[in-house]
């Protein structure tokens, strides 16, 4: 299976072997609503049987990174991500390891917090090892770690913060007002003038974020398979509602279906939680704002970006230049977020501790509303 797909302005061409059935089913289901493009492609993603970057291996520090003649191997416990240039284009190779027996791997399966074995966890390998390290390579983009939304497909609202900030929650919340598109789950791309690209990876649902709402539930589960449902009912059970979740269209979650075109940004939500007396919403510093942005973003990517400071290392001591540099980046993701958020009305959301959570997302959701009347 191969698609070109014109991904944040980017021609990308992604390949899958036919052989990975349940990986090109998954894969399908997000990516079909993405426009396919003729241009000749930036970035080439593959999933391989083997490393084929024909690219000489040099040095090895540590065990679990390979510094290539052109780029860079990254080894996770499941998979290898390899990372090169060649003639000009961004090459990103993904090879799985092959799995055990049948009953081992079920059992991996049912550890795993999607329920997944690493074949249906290749539309999330996608997404998150390679169309979004992708950013890194072009200095005209910058990530944001939040929740993103369309108002009436002409303005983009985000919600920021850390994990397990509430960001989630409230996406559910303000699904149910017809006026609010989805943009992003989890990670918003947007351009140096302001314009977020729609980011259609499937919102993560956590159990933590079905209590008191039937409807959703209903949806998460309506097409999954008894062992599904029974394996998340014993994860729950065992290690609670945070270390289980499943995820979904976001077209069966927002009635307004959100244009593929970017959409300008106009206001930002940073979402703290804390000691504080009552829930308030006031106006937040945009330079702060940039800041926490990259700060946050350093530790959601901390395993990439580890490696990226492991490729600078061996490419100091094999005395080549890396195909990228950390620190430039960062430097260029804190000037463009400065750029960006100055013109933006910047607020921040005080979420006391001790406030219930579905008060939170009642009350949160209609202070956000009330922003765009």
């Amino acid at each position: 299976m191969e698609k070109t797909i014109q991904m944040y302005n980017i021609p990308v061409s992604i390949q899958i072997p036919d052989i990975y059935k349940q990986g090109i089913k998954k894969f399908r289901a997000q990516f079909n609503s993405l426009p396919d493009t003729n241009a000749n492609p930036l970035v080439e993603i593959r999933v391989v049987d083997n490393d084929t970057s024909a690219s000489t291996e040099t040095l090895n520090n540590p065990s679990s990174h390979k510094l290539l003649k052109d780029g860079f191997t990254a080894k996770y416990p499941k998979y290898t991500i390899c990372y090169y240039y060649k003639n000009s284009k961004l090459k990103i190779e993904v090879r799985l390891f092959k799995q055990g027996n049948k009953a081992i791997e079920y059992l991996k399966k049912l550890y795993n917090i999607q329920y997944e074995n690493i074949e249906e966890r290749l539309t999330q390998i996608i997404w998150e090892n390679c169309l979004y390290p992708a950013v890194y390579f072009f200095p005209e983009y910058t990530l944001v770690h939040c929740s993103g939304f369309s108002y009436n497909n002409e303005e983009a609202l985000l919600l920021g913060g850390t994990g397990g900030v509430g960001k989630t929650s409230l996406e559910l919340e303000l699904a149910k007002n017809e006026n609010f598109g989805f943009l992003n789950d989890d990670i918003a791309i947007l351009n140096k003038t302001g314009q977020v690209y729609p980011n259609l990876s499937w919102p993560k649902i956590y159990a933590y974020n079905l209590v008191h709402n039937k409807k959703i539930k209903d949806l998460i589960f309506a097409n999954r398979s008894i062992d599904d449902k029974l394996a998340w009912k014993i994860k729950k059970g065992i290690f609670g509602s945070s270390k289980v979740r499943r995820t979904i269209n976001p077209s069966e979650l927002f009635s307004k279906a959100t244009s593929l075109s970017p959409v300008p940004l106009k206001k930002y939500i940073f979402l703290s939680r804390g000691n504080y007396s009552k829930l308030k919403l006031k106006k937040f510093n945009t330079e702060k704002v940039a800041e926490l942005n990259v700060s946050v973003l350093k530790t959601e990517f901390s395993d990439f970006e580890k490696h990226l400071n492991w490729h600078y290392f061996n490419s100091v001591l094999a005395d080549k230049k890396p195909i990228i540099d950390l620190e430039v980046v960062h430097r260029n993701w804190l000037k463009l977020n400065h750029d960006i958020f100055k013109d933006v009305a910047c607020y921040i959301m005080e979420i006391p501790i001790s406030m219930p959570h579905n008060r939170f997302k009642s009350s949160a959701s209609k202070m956000i509303s009330k922003l765009f009347e």
